[in-house]
Formats: structure tokens, C-alpha cells, sequence
């Protein structure tokens, strides 16, 4: 049995995007705002292979250029290119009541960054888009394959707990509710 994790919970200190989530204690939080968007990153225990991140992204007015498929297309093109590419999984379905694909790919990229040493390691990514209003929102957990599921418990109370706007306002239910969500899984070939 693994050890049990403490969690701190994080609350962004821009009001027009109030969010909360809870994340692991002994994780670093960093919260970055630029124009009409913001960036929380979230770093796990370091080692050779670097660290285990998590990071929430919000685009304000940027959010509403596409539709959310197309963001999810964007995202998978760019990333088709890097070396041991894979598609694992694509998921439509609901997060908090908005519509929201969830992809999950792998690639491989030199490790520890800008070292001589460097070794290509490969890489474990997953991905949440979903729109609320005008706002694009991207979660993304990343670490490499090795690490992955040692931390990929911290990922899902993050999202699990996301709020994203004000508790009173909003109602959050506890239970998940069980629409019809389409999973595509690629063949290998």
C-alpha cells in the first residue's frame, strides 16, 4: 500500500477566473497572468527524469476563436510530430456539466533538458479540454512513462476537485452523472 497524500488546497488570486482544486502538499504551485489568459503550473518530486507536472491553462477571449473539437485536433497535430508519437485514447463526454474531450498520448523527448547528458525517455501525456462560457480551459498531466501512474492519482483529485467559479454560486454534485461518453481508442498499425 502506498503512502497516504496530504493535499493543500490552491485558490488563483485573479477574480475573473476563480479557481480551486486541491493539490498534493509537498507539490510547488505557480500561478502566471498575462493578457486575457491564465497559467497555474503544478510540479511534483523531481528526479533524473525530471518531474511530474500538472497545469491548468485558461484563454479568456482567445477561448471562443474555435470550437473545442477543433482545439483537441490542434492539439494532436501539433504533438504528431515528435518522436514515438501515439494516440492512446480520446474521450468525449462531461466535466462539471460542460461538454469535454480528454486525450491521452506519448511521445519520446531528450531528458534531463539542455544536459549533455540527455537520454530519450519516453513521455506520458494526458489532456482535459472543456469550454465554460467564452473561456477555453486545458488541464494537462505529464511525466515520464516510468513515473506516470506514480502520480497520476494527484491528477485526478485536481480535476476531480476543480472548481471554477464560486462555491455558492454553483451547484456541484457529488456523483458523477452517467451520460453517453464515446471512447476511441486507435489501432495499432
Amino acid at each position: 500500500m502506498g503512502k497516504i497524500q496530504n493535499y493543500r488546497k490552491y485558490e488563483s488570486s485573479h477574480s475573473n477566473w476563480p479557481l480551486a482544486f486541491l493539490y498534493p502538499e509537498n507539490w510547488t504551485v505557480r500561478e502566471l497572468v498575462e493578457r486575457g489568459s491564465i497559467e497555474i503550473f503544478i510540479a511534483g518530486p523531481r528526479d533524473e527524469t525530471g518531474a511530474a507536472v500538472a497545469s491548468i491553462t485558461v484563454l479568456g477571449e482567445k477561448g471562443k476563436d474555435k470550437p473545442l473539437k477543433q482545439y483537441v485536433e490542434d492539439y494532436i497535430n501539433r504533438f504528431r510530430s515528435l518522436n514515438g508519437f501515439n494516440l492512446i485514447a480520446r474521450t468525449e463526454g462531461s466535466l462539471n456539466g460542460y461538454e469535454a474531450e480528454e486525450v491521452e498520448i506519448t511521445y519520446t523527448m531528450p531528458l534531463p533538458l539542455e544536459s549533455i547528458n540527455a537520454r530519450p525517455t519516453p513521455i506520458r501525456e494526458r489532456r482535459i479540454f472543456f469550454k465554460k462560457g467564452e473561456c477555453l480551459y486545458e488541464l494537462i498531466y505529464s511525466a515520464a512513462e516510468e513515473n506516470y501512474f506514480t502520480y497520476l492519482f494527484a491528477f485526478q483529485t485536481l480535476v476531480r476537485t476543480l472548481s471554477t467559479g464560486k462555491q455558492e454560486e454553483s451547484y456541484y454534485p457529488l456523483i458523477l452523472s452517467l451520460p453517453s461518453v464515446k471512447v476511441s481508442v486507435p489501432k495499432a498499425g
